[in-house]
């Protein structure tokens, strides 16, 4: 699950350099776990993704556009809420620059719907290279 661990990436990221309140962190737990319920995910296809590889999944795509709503990062209209998401790059962040420009090159990619519009903005991250970045910068 390159992309779920490409989208725990981004909102680790994002939810550990903000100024966040115990309530905050309660409403991603409880989001993460309604959207698992959802929007269950093949456990392979997990796998397949903690495997660094890209997957086509109908369910995977649908889990992370519910993620992405359910943390204000998906507007009401089924796009990447753009001003959210560059508001929530911490100014320190090492790949600030990096995300921000993924985040405006990306930002208008949209699916047929919210579960698609997922899809597209990921493999747009990919395209961007984010996910190596990302996981370099966490892993040392």
């Amino acid at each position: 699950m390159y992309l779920l661990r490409v989208l725990s990436l981004v909102l680790l990221v994002v939810y550990t350099s903000a100024d966040l309140t115990p309530a905050d962190i309660m409403r991603f737990v409880t989001v993460r776990r309604q959207c698992e319920m959802s929007n269950p995910v093949d456990r392979e296809v997990i796998e397949r993704v903690r495997q660094a590889e890209l997957v086509n999944d109908r369910n995977f795509d649908c889990y992370v556009s519910c993620i992405l709503k359910g943390s204000n990062f998906m507007g009401a209209d089924g796009s990447l809420n753009v001003p959210f998401a560059l508001d929530k790059v911490p100014e320190n962040f090492p790949l600030h620059d990096a995300l921000v420009d993924a985040i405006n090159i990306c930002g208008s990619r949209r699916g047929n719907d919210e579960c698609s519009t997922a899809h597209e903005l990921f493999m747009c991250f990919h395209e961007q290279n984010i996910p190596n970045l990302l996981l370099g910068q966490f892993r040392g």
